[in-house]
């Protein structure tokens, strides 16, 4: 399992290898005496200094690869803000300037004076826009215990935190309840029309009273071996996540939280569990990993 900042890596790559398929289908205008030519053409002393090369107009293939790079790109920037938020000072500083040079190398609307004379110079160039940013991930990339996040369902079905280690594929790890979860709960035990499904409700809300007798479940509750149990009663905030992600809907909330928890801890890999196919859908634009656990039979309690 990945952390965030892991997949930020991976995906940075993969924004290389499109911009790589890019220039292969581009070519540069290299001319050197562009000022003198100007100056000429147009009658005026050219004093504005200008690049020397420029990149020739793409063909259909080229446009096609192009907005395929720049998707990948203004998605991958997006979920990398997160992670380095204005709080974070001079990385975000280095990452706005780094993506500034990125973004003008791939969109090609302005003058761009790092522009190789060469097309075979262009991969090692735009590696050069890209490296502070990986020199940015660096810190981030150690692992800490992965930390799980269930939406209201997977509860309901499955209890039993500790055997979910055999779909997790490790035997420690941290399982995050979130307000969008709690208050799902909450509503679960008493307004449910399913008698079953409120007594479930209820049942796992009495485990979290009994975890709460242990100890702070802010800081971490041991369940069973290397399994704890964790509560987030803060909401996320949204002002400060993926702009598509809709504070009145239960999912978004959940996938909201996640996010944040994944800014905050980026050492550690974050996984939600469900098994709602809208879920997932959204978690997996979000760049948030998935799982699900099986489902359990357990005694209720009355």
């Amino acid at each position: 399992m990945m952390t965030y900042t892991q997949l930020l890596h991976r995906d940075l790559k993969k924004i290389v290898e499109s911009t790589d398929k890019l220039i292969e289908v581009s070519d540069v205008n290299y001319d050197p005496h562009k000022v003198e030519r100007l100056s000429r053409e147009t009658g005026f002393a050219i004093l504005t200094i200008v690049p020397d090369s420029s990149w020739a107009t793409l063909n259909d293939e080229g446009r096609r690869r192009q907005r395929k790079v720049l998707e990948q790109w203004n998605r991958w920037l997006e979920k990398a803000r997160l992670l380095f938020t204005e709080d974070t000072g001079k990385s975000r500083q280095d990452l706005e300037k780094a993506a500034e040079n990125i973004t003008k190398w791939l969109d090609r609307s302005e003058a761009d004076f790092s522009i190789p004379k060469s097309l075979t110079d262009a991969p090692s160039v735009f590696r050069k826009h890209v490296q502070p940013i990986f020199d940015l991930l660096a810190p981030f990339m150690s692992d800490g215990p992965l930390v799980v996040i269930p939406d209201t369902n997977v509860i309901l079905r499955n209890q039993e935190l500790p055997s979910w280690t055999e779909v997790l594929g490790t035997d420690e790890f941290i399982v995050l309840l979130v307000p969008g979860v709690l208050s799902e709960l909450d509503e679960h035990k008493i307004n449910h029309r399913v008698s079953a499904v409120q007594k479930k409700a209820r049942t796992f809300s009495n485990r979290i009273k009994g975890w709460r007798n242990q100890g702070s479940l802010a800081d971490g509750v041991r369940v069973q071996g290397k399994v704890y149990v964790r509560v987030s009663a803060r909401e996320p905030n949204f002002q400060r996540t993926l702009s598509w992600l809709d504070p009145q809907v239960t999912d978004d909330r959940i996938i909201a939280s996640a996010l944040e928890w994944q800014r905050s801890n980026p050492n550690n890999a974050v996984q939600l569990l469900s098994g709602d196919s809208i879920m997932l859908a959204k978690a997996d634009e979000a760049g948030v990993p998935t799982g699900d656990v099986p489902d359990r039979q357990q005694e209720l309690a009355p």
